[in-house]
């Protein structure tokens, strides 16, 4: 009876094994969409996709950043943070700022900015948010995300 328990462990070992890493993988994390991907992207690399950011950049947006640097050279690749976006690595910071350039987020600042007192920089506000809006119908998620930085700042947040 032992033998058979025992035999029956190292089976099942292995098999635990890979759940466990891959379960681990995912914990906390979320899938994002390409747009919402983009969006994110935009936000931790202003360089745009090009330019690979460092490991301690994508920290804040990915669950497992470990899964990300494989190679060990300490950077990301944006084709590198698509893949965490469609694993489901993606933190609670990565879905909450991906949601920027969204119906919602666009009326929320509208708001925002109407009750602004300064006109000077509640026009720069507007501006902005027009243009992260022109963006995002036109599909380019990466711009909308940069306008609405530029929104943001002109709001002083």
């Amino acid at each position: 009876m032992k033998l058979i328990t025992l035999i029956s462990a190292a089976l099942l070992l292995p098999a635990g094994l890979m759940l466990s890493v891959s379960a681990q993988a995912h914990i906390g994390g979320h899938k994002l969409d390409e747009a919402q991907c983009s969006a994110v992207w935009a936000k931790a690399s202003p360089g745009g996709k090009a330019e690979a950011i460092s490991v301690d950049q994508a920290q804040r947006y990915v669950v497992n950043v470990g899964a990300l640097d494989e190679d060990g050279d300490g950077s990301v690749t944006f084709e590198d943070f698509k893949l965490a976006c469609a694993d489901g690595l993606m933190s609670d910071q990565a879905v909450t700022e991906s949601e920027e350039c969204s119906d919602v987020h666009f009326t929320q600042m509208n708001d925002m900015i109407a009750m602004m007192a300064d006109a000077t920089k509640k026009k720069v506000a507007m501006t902005h948010l027009e243009l992260s809006k022109a963006a995002m119908k036109k599909g380019d998620a990466v711009e909308c995300m940069i306008e609405m930085i530029e929104a943001h700042k002109a709001m002083g947040l």
